[in-house]
């Protein structure tokens, strides 16, 4: 009896490590995340950073220098075309004024003389050229009379002109009398004001920058100014879509489209490691918003293309391998209860590398690498072109298996987790 329970024993041992190995042998599923192929639309976008300005933002500088000794506004006020905004000292200008006018007059009366003296002249030459047709005067007499009638003609047009120069002379001077009164230009906003009164007013000149007194901005048009990576920027074009969030109004996102895209790039870090290149683009902002305004920081999403109804899939699932190896592993998997010779065959193929993108389907619960042509995608999806179906299960993560992942290896899908 004794000896038939060892026996039994023994053959349990037996059975025992048998099953153990026949378990070991087998292949464990690895865990993955699986989702169906579908159509959905997508958009591809191109992000850049910048800052809100109005659209229309003008320097109130002056022509005509001087000290600054009435100011009408402060910041924040608005404003209307033709509002008197400063007033320059205008004392010299108005004295220049007073003494041009005096110049002009004197000139107007000389004029009215010469203009006399001339119709004198004439008078006096007709009636010598009647009397010197009776044969009572001489030729000579005549003679003296036309140039009598030249001369004064001559000083007629000399005073003309010089009333002409008067004129200008004190137009010149009026309107840079006027020019002392600083009008706005616009309908707007004083979104800056540089100087105060008292303070020195001076005129650009070709090296020298003019004095700018304050800022007129229109605010019921405002615009985004980005600056756009030297890789996307071609990317773009005008009246594209753009989607304005500031980061002052979270949660909120403003209509825009492209009005003007830069054609010479900042660089920054010339020389260094770090050195980028963007180009400034403007995006004016179709919406207005009354919490807006000039100087916040924003950050746009230019829509450079978009579909409607296309086969996506999660771009988290776009993988590289290399093709002739995938396909050799696939076929190995496939083969391992057909005959060697054939095994063999296909090792003889071409093995050179092929490094190409692709996704990893599901096929009777095994992973296949196919490749695959994409088109234009956002931050989540990405459009397939070729490779793939509407009917296809593929594997889309985790990220640490998707990295390690061949074809053949046996998958199953993980299990949600429960909140």
């Amino acid at each position: 009896m004794k000896k038939k329970v060892l026996i039994g024993i023994a053959v349990l041992f037996v059975i025992s490590v048998v099953l153990i190995n026949v378990l070991k042998s087998k292949e464990k599923p690895i865990e993955v995340t699986i989702e169906q192929v579908k159509y959905d639309s997508v958009r591809a976008e191109v992000s850049a950073s910048g800052r809100i300005k109005p659209l229309v933002l003008v320097d109130i500088s002056s022509d005509q220098p001087g000290r600054l000794i009435k100011l009408n506004v402060k910041e924040g006020d608005s404003v209307k075309r033709g509002q008197v905004l400063c007033i320059l000292d205008a004392e010299q200008h108005k004295t220049n004024v007073t003494q041009l006018n005096a110049t002009k007059m004197a000139a107007e009366a000389k004029y009215e003389m010469a203009k006399a003296e001339y119709a004198q002249a004439e008078s006096d030459y007709e009636r010598n050229r009647a009397l010197f047709e009776k044969g009572l005067i001489s030729k000579d007499a005549l003679q003296k009379a036309k140039l009598a009638v030249e001369i004064s003609k001559s000083a007629l047009d000399a005073s003309k002109t010089e009333v002409e120069r008067a004129k200008a002379a004190l137009l010149s001077a009026e309107d840079s009398y006027s020019k002392t009164i600083i009008k706005s230009p616009i309908d707007g906003v004083v979104s800056k004001l540089l100087l105060e009164e008292g303070e020195m007013v001076i005129v650009g000149l070709t090296n020298i920058q003019g004095t700018v007194i304050m800022q007129v901005a229109d605010l019921s048009v405002m615009e985004a100014e980005v600056e756009v990576d030297e890789t996307e920027v071609k990317d773009l074009e005008l009246n594209q879509e753009a989607l304005i969030e500031v980061d002052a109004i979270p949660d909120t996102f403003l209509k825009g489209r492209i009005s003007e895209i830069g054609i010479s790039a900042n660089v920054k870090g010339t020389g260094t490691q770090e050195e980028i290149a963007d180009f400034p683009v403007r995006i004016v902002i179709l919406e207005k918003h009354k919490k807006l305004r000039p100087g916040m920081s924003c950050e746009a999403r230019i829509i450079t293309a978009k579909k409607e109804s296309v086969l996506v899939a999660p771009i988290s699932s776009i993988v590289k391998r290399d093709s002739i190896q995938e396909e050799k592993l696939w076929a190995e998997k496939n083969l391992k209860k057909k005959k060697k010779s054939k095994t063999k065959s296909f090792e003889k193929k071409e093995t050179k590398e092929k490094i190409v993108q692709g996704i990893y389907v599901v096929e009777n619960g095994f992973a296949k690498f196919k490749s695959v042509k994409t088109g234009i995608s956002d931050k989540q999806k990405v459009e397939i072109i070729e490779g793939l179906s509407e009917k296809d299960s593929i594997i889309t993560g985790p990220h640490k298996i998707l990295r390690e992942l061949k074809s053949g290896q046996m998958v199953i899908k993980a299990k949600e987790k429960k909140e």
